[in-house]
């Protein structure tokens, strides 16, 4: 009983000793252990204030999508008769996915067909009567030529009897011949002088013949060629509807896996311009990818292609990230989120990836940051969140200095406003500091 009674008092004057100690303040201790007196500097650490490149990387939201997604339509109108793929086929570009029957355009295509034979033999009526009037001018032009030759036949048998009757006429008056025989000559110059004159009159008719075989002419070529015009016009409305025909064989656009299938046989499709026509398939390429990854507007400005980027997909968590680049940037924000669409490409023809796929991406971007760093630790925060440190001068005189920090890598901070390179504040402490106060470097 005695002992209990002694050690008792005993133990609740030690716990009392101990509790004293323990409240002791923080500051009036150093991290060394040893005792400070009242009145000294506090011995600090230093950290100086580095200036460095760093470099910058954004995770962001990203998605996997086909790099082409292909809706495929009806460009005719009727009944489907026959589907030759389904979804997961893969199909190459050229195959015919399925066959509309449209008798409608069949019937169109032979009225057509007929309305081309019967104006192509027209336009070759029209292309002999251009070789008639071709005919016709080469008569009319051989007749003026003739008329022509006469007429030169007949100047000269009217100098002739020109020249004949002044030498009569000269002999008359001169007593040598008798009146007579230049009366002679005289009817047979006249009668030149007639024959002259109905020549002309052959040679102008002629001439005139000439002008309306040309104009007959011209007249048939404009009928050849508006009869070939309108066989032009016609043959290409046949070609429209061959044109059409062929669409009723839907063939795939890309090399790409069917992802959706719209129609069933025996639909009745709309493919007519006025309303949107009907979806049939959709057809996404799979053996590439884009990667979109929307940034944000701080970051976005400083990408460029070729940066390198790393991709997390939740479905291959177990699996290193998948590496690509950056291969082009959509160049401008959309105005709801302040983002830019950042795409890279990957290749796919593994077929792994499947579109739609979700998870993050990490740019690491190529332009490194000249930048003011700081160990982390030597930044604190008030109870409002804002940073400041403890800057130390030359005299090791305190200054309370707000800063404004941009990032954070787990060990260091970037220093935008507040500090500058070279200069030195107090590394991590458990005393909290005041302007003016002095301190004793470590």
């Amino acid at each position: 009983m005695t002992r209990f009674g002694w050690s008792l008092p005993f133990t609740i004057i030690a716990a009392m000793l101990l509790g004293s100690l323990g409240c002791q303040r923080p500051a009036d201790t150093i991290s060394s252990g040893t005792k400070r007196e009242p009145g000294q500097p506090t011995p600090v650490k230093l950290v100086t204030a580095q200036q460095t490149e760093i470099a910058r990387t954004t995770t962001q939201p990203a998605t996997v999508n086909a790099f082409y997604h292909t809706e495929v339509k009806a460009r005719v109108s009727g009944h489907v008769e026959t589907i030759s793929f389904d979804i997961g086929d893969r199909v190459t570009a050229g195959q015919t996915l399925l066959t509309v029957v449209a008798p409608e355009l069949l019937r169109q295509r032979a009225t057509q067909q007929s309305q081309v034979a019967m104006l192509t033999a027209k336009e070759q009526a029209a292309l002999a009567d251009v070789q008639l009037a071709n005919a016709q001018v080469q008569e009319a032009e051989a007749g003026l030529e003739q008329a022509k030759s006469e007429l030169a036949r007949v100047d000269a048998s009217l100098a002739a009897s020109q020249s004949e009757y002044d030498r009569t006429s000269d002999l008359v008056e001169r007593g040598a011949l008798e009146r007579r025989v230049l009366d002679e000559t005289l009817m047979r110059r006249d009668s030149q002088l007639a024959a002259k004159k109905a020549v002309q009159s052959a040679v102008l008719a002629a001439t005139a013949d000439v002008a309306v075989s040309n104009a007959m002419m011209l007249s048939a070529k404009s009928k050849a060629d508006a009869a070939k015009t309108e066989t032009d016009v016609q043959r290409r409305l046949l070609d429209e509807l061959e044109l059409q025909i062929q669409y009723c064989n839907v063939k795939a656009p890309i090399d790409g896996v069917i992802t959706e299938r719209a129609v069933q046989l025996g639909d009745l499709l709309d493919g007519t311009l006025q309303q949107a026509s009907q979806m049939l398939f959709i057809i996404n390429q799979t053996n590439k990818l884009r990667v979109h990854i929307a940034v944000p507007e701080v970051q976005a400005a400083a990408i460029n292609t070729g940066d390198a980027v790393s991709l997390n997909l939740p479905a291959f968590a177990d699996e290193p990230a998948i590496e690509c680049q950056v291969t082009r940037l959509s160049g401008a924000l959309d105005p709801s989120t302040r983002s830019m669409m950042i795409e890279a490409e990957l290749d796919n023809r593994d077929g792994k990836l499947q579109p739609g796929m979700f998870g993050s991406a990490t740019i690491t971007i190529s332009n490194k940051l000249a930048a003011t760093v700081l160990p982390s630790r030597a930044v604190r925060y008030d109870e409002s969140g804002n940073a400041y440190v403890y800057l130390v001068d030359d005299q090791n005189k305190v200054t309370v200095s707000q800063v404004t920090v941009a990032g954070d890598t787990g060990t260091q901070v970037r220093i935008l406003v507040g500090l500058e390179a070279g200069q030195q504040v107090i590394d991590n402490h458990l005393q909290r500091f005041e302007t003016d106060q002095t301190i004793r470097p470590l």
